[in-house]
């Protein structure tokens, strides 16, 4: 185990203007740990001021210009490298790795990824620019040198696409309107990601130059997820399949989130709609807390508000107006159902296949050339397999 951690460095710590952001969460769980932050952030407004009520050292700069990355990295020993979408994601990570690797003295960087890049390589070209900037800027921090830690997370549940940008829909049709087909998918809670984050932080030696992969506690398709609606808000919520353009056009208008955004969204909902079953929680909590399932993430939002940010204006939504039996909120909340945790399976009898696969692996091993097919049912365990 590493040494206490000295001054720890959290980029992107404002987080969004709606909360959601793994940053400003980071920020509160050292804190409360009494850890020592120095709080990086683009504007001086009053989630800045959010982050000093903290007691964090708050910092205003420009995760591009070296000047102000230097003036960030004074004195500190561990790094959280977190940016919000972005063009310039690519161009902040070469600046950051190019000066903490001239005057800075880190043990230990974690970045915080996307679990698309899990599925990419050097050609590949089907995904967003912005995951595409993800890869590059993960290639850009295995070549420095510096001890990194990549954290790749699955899509946020309390990002809009499953909070204000479906709370509409919910209140006047009783259905969620996102363009995800027949997909599956396993949102996780951004509260989560920065739980594993902080243990991470605090304890980095047994993940430097690894990747942890992080998904929510179950894989499912958009029907399963309304069901999680249903049980979270107590109202019958169903999934409407729509058109891209048609959700757009329907929809965006009232985010204000700008063409990058936009055109990362578009990417993002045609790999939804064709996604395999992906295994969840691949491995493991790291803070050893299970992870919160989507009817866990719907009821926290619907306890509170989140913000829908329209072209005009800035004003509370509140979910509690969507739940249980037409009442006002303060009614019996319906149970969520506890998700048991996902283990591999175990392998009985198939001996002279496993002999096979193993014969197969020592003659590669010895530098003969060879393809096996290895072929099933879905969710059998063939991926656990090779593993």
């Amino acid at each position: 185990m590493m040494s206490e951690p000295g001054l720890i460095l959290v980029t992107g710590a404002s987080g969004s203007r709606g909360g959601v952001g793994v940053g400003n969460k980071v920020v509160a769980l050292l804190r409360e740990r009494g850890r020592p932050v120095r709080a990086m952030v683009h504007h001086d407004d009053e989630r800045a001021d959010a982050l000093r009520a903290l007691g964090a050292e708050v910092v205003v700069g420009d995760l591009t210009r070296p000047a102000d990355v230097a003036t960030a990295l004074a004195s500190v020993q561990r790094m959280l490298f977190s940016m919000s979408v972005s063009p310039s994601l690519l161009e902040a990570t070469a600046t950051v790795a190019t000066v903490a690797r001239a005057v800075g003295n880190l043990d230990a960087l974690v970045n915080i990824s996307q679990l698309t890049v899990s599925q990419m390589d050097a050609l590949s070209s089907s995904e967003s620019p912005h995951q595409r900037l993800h890869f590059l800027s993960e290639q850009v921090l295995n070549w420095s040198g510096l001890p990194v830690v990549h954290v790749r997370s699955t899509v946020f549940l309390d990002t809009g696409l499953f909070t204000y940008l479906a709370a509409q829909s919910i209140a006047d049709s009783g259905t969620i309107r996102l363009p995800f087909g027949t997909g599956h998918t396993s949102p996780i809670a951004s509260d989560d990601v920065a739980g594993v984050i902080a243990a991470v932080i605090a304890d980095p030696a047994p993940y430097l130059g690894g990747v942890l992969e992080l998904t929510g506690p179950r894989s499912q398709d958009m029907n399963g997820i309304a069901e999680e609606y249903t049980r979270a808000l107590g109202k019958p919520v169903s999934y409407v399949d729509v058109p891209w353009d048609t959700w757009a056009e329907q929809t965006l208008p009232y985010a204000n989130l700008g063409p990058y955004v936009e055109a990362h969204l578009a990417v993002m909902a045609r790999l939804h709609s064709r996604e395999p079953i992906r295994p969840p929680d691949r491995h493991g909590r790291e803070d050893h807390r299970p992870a919160r399932g989507v009817c866990r993430g719907v009821r926290r939002a619907a306890k509170g508000s989140v913000r829908e940010l329209t072209h005009e204006s800035e004003v509370q939504l509140s979910l509690p107006a969507l739940t249980v039996d037409g009442r006002d909120g303060r009614g019996s909340w319906p149970q969520c159902s506890r998700v048991a945790p996902t283990r591999a399976p175990s392998f009985r009898g198939r001996a002279q296949e496993r002999e096979a696969l193993d014969q197969a692996v020592g003659r590669a091993r010895a530098g003969e050339s060879a393809a096996l097919v290895i072929r099933g049912e879905a969710g059998i365990g063939k991926s656990a397999l090779l593993e």
